[in-house]
């Protein structure tokens, strides 16, 4: 008798917490902490962490096309980036503290605007606005990537030789661009070699972007007229490229190859 008491008991007490939690909202599954590849992930009250991870092209596909329209930005690579930094949650919370689909740390965010950075209408043009000043400062979309993981001035102390790359921006890098950091830095070009239309240095890529990259057929020198060169070089100094496709065009007519990224 005492024994079935029990197991009364027991089912009694199983079916009001069963209850209970029902009638709460699933309170504790919005408060659920899911740590997964160093992000802490959680929810805000009245918004569910049970969702999984948003594919790239979704919810955000609109907001992320036209913020990398507005800012000079290839979709594709901000879409990369923001999935490779949040999977795409807004409401990731990173070890360090940083926040959101962005993942901005709050002195970043304070000096670049950002409100909230868990609002995702704010949050991902404020990243891609952040993304083309890191690109004209560094001169590509591969460095632009790792400054944005690993800060500018740990970017610019790398190029000088004065400092290493965390194993984790290398990654960060490839896993977005298709290359690595060090092919990007050895595609590096200054101003002068931009306006010129001439790369400071040769293309060098990784065999992982040689593979899925087209090369622009290169015009001979001696096949076109001096007077034509001379105008298409002026025409190329006249407009600054702004784009890696628009420098490769550059070169390419000057009368060499140039291996187009297409892999980001």
């Amino acid at each position: 008798m005492a024994a079935r008491a029990l197991l009364a008991w027991l089912a009694t007490a199983a079916l009001a917490a069963v209850t209970a939690g029902a009638s709460c909202g699933g309170v504790m599954a919005q408060q659920r902490i899911a740590d997964a590849g160093g992000l802490v992930v959680t929810a805000r009250a009245g918004e569910s962490s049970f969702d999984a991870p948003a594919a790239p092209t979704a919810p955000w596909a609109q907001v992320i096309a036209q913020a990398a329209q507005d800012n000079g930005l290839p979709p594709a690579f901000l879409t990369r980036l923001l999935n490779q930094e949040s999977t795409m949650f807004t409401l990731a919370v990173s070890r360090a503290g940083a926040m959101g689909i962005a993942q901005f740390m709050p002195g970043t965010a304070a000096a670049r605007g950002l409100d909230d950075p868990f609002d995702p209408f704010k949050a991902i043009p404020a990243a891609a606005r952040y993304l083309a000043d890191l690109r004209r400062q560094f001169g590509n979309l591969g460095l632009a990537a790792a400054a944005y993981n690993a800060g500018a001035g740990r970017v610019s102390s790398w190029l000088r030789g004065t400092s290493e790359l965390p194993a984790e921006t290398r990654d960060y890098v490839l896993r977005i661009t298709g290359s690595s950091a060090e092919d990007w830095a050895a595609n590096r070009a200054d101003a002068s070699a931009i306006s010129a239309g001439v790369p400071a240095r040769p293309p060098i890529v990784s065999p992982a972007v040689a593979a899925t990259t087209r090369v622009l057929p290169a015009v001979p020198a001696a096949a076109a007229p001096r007077a034509a060169n001379r105008a298409e070089r002026g025409r190329a100094s006249a407009k600054k490229p702004t784009a890696e496709a628009e420098l490769c065009a550059s070169v390419a007519a000057g009368g060499r190859g140039c291996i187009l990224q297409t892999a980001y």
